[in-house]
């Protein structure tokens, strides 16, 4: 039987007497703690704060600008599809995928390889994106593109490590904070 948000609300309010600061490092659940109310049913000692959000979030401008750079040249630059909207001045990839350019969405870094045995005369980059999680992905194309010879692959990393980011965090005496809402594929991947 599902518990209604009243008896969670009473609960919390019960169990939680210190006061508690908690952020959620993960920009998905910072959207789905405001989509879903559930700072509305948290009591006055609990306090969610959003952190830095994920790494397509938290991309900078100017690595956006190099991805472009690299399709203004002629590159064939292959990504993630979340990485298609996030603007920098230059516009973004979807919008140079648009204008004709060959920005290429892709669901796993091996396709890439693909994509660059396919046209051996084209300048292929990966644009390598995310937590630790996608890391691993992004080194076995690496190995396998080694393994095969295949001289027209590249990877420019935009990765982002999540322990400097929470270690900075929490040694920040101005935030307080308790404890962190880790990414749970990242807990996963470091323990």
């Amino acid at each position: 039987m599902p518990i209604s948000a009243p008896s969670i609300a009473a609960l919390l309010g019960k169990i939680s007497r210190t006061p508690l600061s908690v952020m959620e490092v993960c920009g998905t659940h910072t959207v789905s703690v405001f989509r879903s109310g559930i700072r509305s049913i948290l009591p006055p000692t609990l306090r969610l704060v959003s952190g830095p959000g994920c790494p397509v979030c938290v991309t900078d401008q100017g690595e956006i600008e190099a991805a472009i750079s690299l399709l203004d040249r002629g590159a064939v630059v292959a990504a993630y599809g979340d990485m298609f909207k996030v603007p920098c001045k230059g516009g973004s990839l979807a919008s140079k995928r648009s204008g004709g350019l060959d920005a290429r969405v892709v669901t796993s870094a091996m396709e890439v390889l693909s994509i660059a045995v396919e046209n051996p005369d084209r300048e292929v980059v990966f644009l390598g994106v995310g937590f630790e999680t996608t890391a691993p992905a992004t080194a076995a194309l690496v190995s396998e593109a080694a393994r095969r010879g295949v001289p027209n692959l590249s990877v420019l990393s935009f990765h982002k490590r999540t322990p400097p980011a929470v270690e900075l965090l929490a040694a920040d005496p101005d935030l307080r904070l308790s404890g962190f809402l880790l990414p749970g594929h990242v807990c996963v991947i470091l323990g």
